[in-house]
């Protein structure tokens, strides 16, 4: 049986877990309520200038532009949240299935066919396209989404994205590489914290991250870890593993 001692410690650990998984979801609501807002703010401000002769229907039109972009920052994020409380509500019963990662790969390139169009931007699968891997679908669909939308928004145009997989005694790795812009030290330390300021894509594309801390979550919730590694105007790589269970 095991000691009171080592409860106790147990008991500590949950404490510091819902604690810090607290401290996260006050921070998460504090930026969806701060973007929100700034955006409110925007519109506010756009219409009573324009009411009041303040500014031409010539300057609305050029500010149009950015105001789409505040919009779909806001669209993204709180979808992304949506998606995160609606799968925090299902606890431990996701539903759970064998999935071959090269045809959730095909999917997810034609669901973003548009914008590595835009870009002129290479997807490729690499590895044994049988490996397959028991997951909850719509997590892993999810995590695998954030980051290549995350390499599209930060590779160069006409830049090639590689999707690696490889199976062997230890689990799955799962390896996501671009030949972006990359990060720097500071940068890369913060991705997965709300503590990092919001990033500029190459094309001035732009997002407040949040996207790659509810992939972190997600990715604890299948059981694996996510590490990242980035070179300033060379490369990022996300690579996920998914260790046997003993």
């Amino acid at each position: 049986m095991r000691s009171k001692m080592q409860k106790d410690v147990d008991k500590d650990l949950r404490i510091q877990e819902l604690a810090a998984e607290s401290e996260l979801k006050t921070q998460w609501i504090s930026l969806l309520v701060h973007d929100a807002e700034n955006l409110m703010s925007t519109f506010n401000w756009l219409s009573e200038a324009f009411e009041n002769n303040e500014i031409t229907e010539d300057m609305v039109l050029k500010l149009l532009p950015e105001i789409r972009q505040q919009i779909q920052i806001n669209k993204n994020n709180f979808k992304g949240t949506s998606d995160w409380v609606r799968l925090q509500l299902m606890g431990d019963i996701a539903p759970i299935s064998r999935i071959n990662i090269q045809n959730v790969f095909f999917e997810l390139k034609e669901e973003l066919k548009r914008s590595l169009d835009q870009k002129q931007l290479k997807l490729e699968y690499i590895g044994d396209p049988t490996v397959c891997i028991t997951k909850d679908k719509v997590l892993l669909h999810f995590v695998l989404k954030k980051i290549i939308e995350n390499a599209i928004k930060y590779s160069y145009t006409k830049g090639r994205i590689v999707f690696r997989t490889n199976e062997n005694a230890s689990g799955i790795q799962i390896r996501i590489e671009d030949q972006g812009m990359g990060m720097n030290a500071n940068v890369l330390a913060s991705i997965f914290s709300l503590k990092g300021s919001p990033y500029t894509g190459t094309q001035h594309e732009k997002g407040a991250g949040l996207s790659l801390i509810i992939v972190s979550d997600f990715v604890k919730k299948l059981e694996g870890t996510l590490i990242a590694q980035s070179e300033e105007e060379k490369n990022t790589v996300f690579e996920l593993s998914f260790p046997v269970k003993k």
